[in-house]
């Protein structure tokens, strides 16, 4: 497969290839050809070998650390991240590279940390590695129970494809159909704006778009800065706390949802801030409800379901059919009220 020469130049430098490293094209093309052909080992040979003659050059290090990454070489590919970032320290390939680094050793706080450096390092076109970053990160945020700090991840993943990856929106829909997640946690939570014409709409609303395209750590900052100023306005200690949950901190994402309760809100968005956070409270250890089964006979199954539906003390629950594989579903789940 040809190179276009004016793609972004794999550096990260955000210059086209043919205006930044176009001495390279004609190796690094060789090396995707190979990597298209399932030989990652030859591509590793030839990148090697192609380093040899033009050392710490970024785009083949960035290929050197991609392909021991895939073959399992953590160590090896933390070696050439680390030549990167020794040049540059704020390269967002670089920083993309040991977000994945840190999401391969099941570190995902640290992949946020990093992920946000290179998210903060450049304008407009997503470099290829960020992109693939953004995936990996929430995956690891998914597989630690960072539920918000997934979803939020996962939608700007399938923000910057475009539309021409899937993945993200499917895992987010899977994710909502996870057996025992609790509703309140199924629920995109975006930043929320002020009125137009409170004297902070400007400053919240700059706030609300560096974090639309997950600039959370920088707008996080902007929230810290400012928030001294505005301490009559709960909406700054939700969407800071919700800044906090979206970068993995979920201790402060707690504490920042009891506090906009305890403020003069609406009754049910400080009951509903207060429910999540209580699920999110790792502190919390409920006390075990034994679960009984009790089987009744129905006699006419119609009627059963009529009433159930129409009963003030049921509520229909939404079943995952996954659930019983090929076994027989039930016609309908109900959750019986106190």
């Amino acid at each position: 497969m040809a190179l276009d020469p004016y793609q972004l130049c794999p550096c990260g430098s955000g210059k086209k290839l043919k205006f930044c490293c176009h001495e390279l094209s004609a190796d690094i093309e060789k090396i995707h050809r190979q990597l298209a052909g399932d030989q990652p080992h030859a591509a590793l040979r030839h990148v090697d070998a192609t380093l040899a003659k033009h050392p710490k050059r970024v785009p083949l290090l960035d290929l050197k650390a991609i392909i021991e990454l895939s073959l399992g070489n953590v160590d090896l590919a933390q070696q050439a991240i680390a030549t990167i970032l020794e040049q540059e320290p704020y390269s967002p390939t670089g920083n993309a590279l040991q977000a994945l680094v840190h999401a391969a050793r099941s570190e995902p706080r640290e992949a946020v940390d990093r992920l946000q450096t290179a998210l903060e390092a450049f304008d407009h076109e997503v470099p290829q590695r960020v992109y693939e970053a953004v995936g990996a990160v929430a995956h690891s945020l998914l597989s630690t129970g960072e539920i918000l700090a997934a979803r939020g991840h996962l939608f700007i993943y399938h923000r910057m494809s475009n539309g021409q990856d899937s993945r993200g929106l499917d895992l987010l829909v899977r994710m909502n159909r996870m057996t025992g997640l609790p509703l309140p946690l199924r629920e995109r939570r975006p930043l929320r704006l002020l009125p137009a014409d409170h004297p902070a709409a400007d400053v919240m609303a700059s706030i609300c778009v560096q974090a639309a395209i997950g600039n959370w750590r920088k707008a996080a900052a902007t929230c810290d800065e400012v928030l001294p100023d505005h301490l009559d306005t709960p909406l700054f200690f939700y969407n800071r706390a919700l800044l906090s949950g979206y970068l993995g901190d979920t201790k402060n994402m707690v504490a920042g949802l009891r506090l906009y309760a305890r403020q003069n809100v609406p009754h049910d968005d400080a009951v509903e801030a207060e429910a999540v956070a209580r699920l999110l409270d790792e502190s919390i250890r409920e006390t075990p409800i034994m679960a009984n089964k009790v089987t009744f006979t129905v006699t006419d199954e119609d009627a059963c379901y009529e009433a159930l539906c129409d009963n003030r003390l049921t509520v229909f629950y939404q079943m995952d059919h996954e659930e019983f594989g090929d076994g027989p579903r039930p016609r309908g789940m109900f959750l019986l009220l106190d």
